[in-house]
C-alpha cells in the first residue's frame, strides 16, 4: 500500500502532466472576462479572508479544459496549485471555464464537512442564474461572497480529536471487549448507512414528484422556444449572411423529431416502478436524464434568438460608431501622437479600414464589423489615455479573423508589463508536495486533497 506522503507526490506529478496554469495571486483570470478593477477587488476579498481565518479561496477563469470534464480538471488544478494549507486542505477553489460554459466549486477534504455539496450546490446555482443573464462579475463575487459565507470566520485547524484515555479494563475481569467493540462499530455502521439510503431515498422521491409536475411544462416551454427560433431564423436569413446563421439550420430541422422522441421518453417515465430502493434510483437517474436533454435542446434554440438580438444591436451601434471613430482617426493623424503611439494609430487605422470593407458587403456581417470597431475603439482610448492595462474584448463574432488594432494593444501591454505577465501563465514554481514558492501574501499554501463540490454549465 503506497503511503499518503507517494500518493500525494503522484498525484502532483498527474496534475502537472496536464500543464495547468500557474497562478498569479489568489484570484487568476486567464481567459480575460474580467475588469481588472473586479480581480483587484476579489484578490483582496480572498486575501484578507486568509489572513484572519486561514482558510483559503482561489478563484481559476481558465481558457480551455483541454478535453477534460469540469471534475477532473478542477481537481487537477486544485493539486496542481496546492490549495489550502498543507496537512489541513482548508482550501476553495472556484472554477469557470468560459469556452465550455462550465463552472464548479472544488472542496478541499478539511472543509467538506462544513462546506458540504448540498450547500455548494445552492451557490453553484446562483452562479448560473447570473451566469446565464450575462452578469459575469456579479456570478463570480456570488461564488466567493457564498463559500465565505458558509465556511463563516472561523479557521480550520485540522486538529485530531484526543486519543480515548480510559482505563482499560482488569485483566481478570474475564471480559473480552473487542468482539464487544466490534459489533457496536459494525452495528453503528449499518445503520448509518441504513439512514443515509433512506434520506437519500426522501430525497429522490422529493424531486421525482418535482419532475413529474415540471415534465410537461418543460416541453411546453421547448415547443415554444422552438416556434421562436423558426421566427428568428427566418429574420437573420433576411438580414445577416450565410456564416451567421448557417450553424442553426441542423438544430432547426432536428427539432421537432427531437421534441417528439422526449415526449415519448416521458409517457415512458411516468410508467416506470419506483417500489424498492433500486428502482427508485433508476427512475430517478432516467428523468434527471430527461430533463438534462430538455433543458440542453432548449438552450440550444434559444441561441437563435440571442444570436439575432445581438446581431441587430450591434448592427445599431456599429452604424453609429463608424463616422465617429473616422472623425477621431482624422483629428489624430492631423494633431499627430507620441512616438510611442504611432503603432497604435496605424493598427487603428488599418482595423478601421477592415470594418469599413465589411460594412460595404451586402449582407453585412455587423457581429464582426462591430469586433473590428471595438479593437480600433480601444486603440484610441489607450493613445489618449494610457491605462496600461490588458484590453478584455468582448466577441460577438466568433469566426477568424486578423485586427491588427487587437494585436498592437496586447503587444504594448506585454511590453509595458514585462514577460511576467505575458499571457497570465507566470508563476512560482511548485515542489512535488504541491506548495508554492509564491510570496505569503497571495500564494497557496501547499494542500493536496480535493474531490467533493459542485459542478454546472449555464
Amino acid at each position: 500500500m503506497r503511503s499518503p506522503k507517494v500518493t500525494g507526490i503522484l498525484l502532483a506529478a498527474c496534475a502537472f502532466a496536464q500543464e495547468y496554469p500557474k497562478p498569479n495571486g489568489l484570484v487568476n483570470d486567464f481567459a480575460n472576462q474580467l475588469p481588472l478593477e473586479a480581480v483587484q477587488s476579489l484578490e483582496k476579498k480572498v486575501r484578507d479572508y486568509k489572513g484572519a481565518t486561514g482558510n483559503e479561496i482561489g478563484v481559476a477563469v481558465v481558457r480551455s479544459l483541454n478535453g477534460q470534464s469540469i471534475e477532473e480538471y478542477s481537481l487537477g488544478l486544485f493539486r496542481a496549485w496546492g490549495v489550502g494549507r498543507y496537512g489541513v486542505n482548508n482550501g476553495v477553489l472556484f472554477v469557470w471555464a468560459p469556452s465550455e460554459r462550465k463552472i464548479r466549486i472544488e472542496v478541499g477534504r478539511g472543509l467538506e464537512a462544513v462546506l458540504t455539496n448540498a450547500q455548494t450546490s445552492r451557490i453553484i446555482a446562483r452562479v448560473r442564474d447570473l451566469f446565464r443573464a450575462g452578469q459575469y462579475e456579479q456570478g463570480v463575487n456570488a461564488a466567493v461572497d457564498g463559500i465565505i459565507e458558509v465556511i463563516g470566520p472561523a479557521p480550520v485547524t485540522g486538529a485530531v480529536p484526543p486519543a480515548d484515555v480510559s482505563p482499560p479494563p482488569p485483566e481478570d475481569s474475564g471480559v473480552n471487549v473487542l468482539p464487544i467493540a466490534l459489533g457496536v462499530a459494525v452495528a453503528l455502521g449499518v445503520g448509518l448507512w441504513l439512514m443515509a439510503r433512506q434520506r437519500r431515498a426522501s430525497r429522490w422521491r422529493d424531486e421525482l414528484s418535482w419532475f413529474a409536475s415540471q415534465g410537461d411544462r418543460s416541453l411546453k416551454d421547448a415547443e415554444w422556444t422552438r416556434s421562436d427560433a423558426n421566427a428568428a431564423i427566418t429574420a437573420l436569413r433576411e438580414e445577416a449572411p450565410q456564416d451567421v446563421w448557417r450553424q442553426f439550420d441542423v438544430r432547426i430541422q432536428e427539432a421537432p423529431g427531437a421534441l417528439d422522441r422526449e415526449r415519448t421518453h416521458l409517457r415512458d417515465l411516468q410508467l416506470l416502478p419506483a417500489g424498492t430502493y433500486g428502482e427508485l434510483k433508476a427512475r430517478h437517474t432516467a428523468w434527471r436524464q430527461w430533463k438534462e436533454r430538455v433543458a440542453a435542446m432548449t438552450k440550444d434554440l434559444h441561441e437563435v434568438r440571442d444570436t439575432l438580438d445581438a446581431f441587430r444591436s450591434r448592427r445599431s451601434e456599429s452604424q453609429r460608431m463608424l463616422p465617429d471613430i473616422s472623425a477621431a482617426l482624422v483629428r489624430m493623424e492631423a494633431s499627430g501622437v507620441p512616438d510611442r503611439a504611432e503603432g497604435l494609430l496605424r493598427a487603428a487605422a488599418d482595423t478601421y479600414g477592415q470594418a469599413r470593407s465589411e460594412a460595404n458587403l451586402e449582407p453585412v456581417n455587423w457581429l464582426l464589423v462591430y469586433d473590428l470597431l471595438s479593437d480600433v475603439a480601444a486603440c484610441l482610448d489607450q493613445i489618449e489615455n494610457p491605462t496600461r492595462t490588458r484590453y478584455q474584448p468582448v466577441r460577438y463574432w466568433d469566426g477568424y479573423y486578423d485586427s491588427p488594432a487587437f494585436t498592437a494593444l496586447e503587444t504594448s501591454y506585454v511590453q509595458s508589463q514585462g514577460p511576467q505577465f505575458d499571457g497570465g501563465s507566470s508563476g512560482g514554481s511548485f515542489d512535488s508536495s504541491g506548495s508554492s514558492s509564491f510570496d505569503s501574501g497571495g500564494s497557496f499554501g501547499g494542500g493536496d486533497s480535493g474531490g467533493s463540490g459542485s459542478s454546472s454549465d449555464y
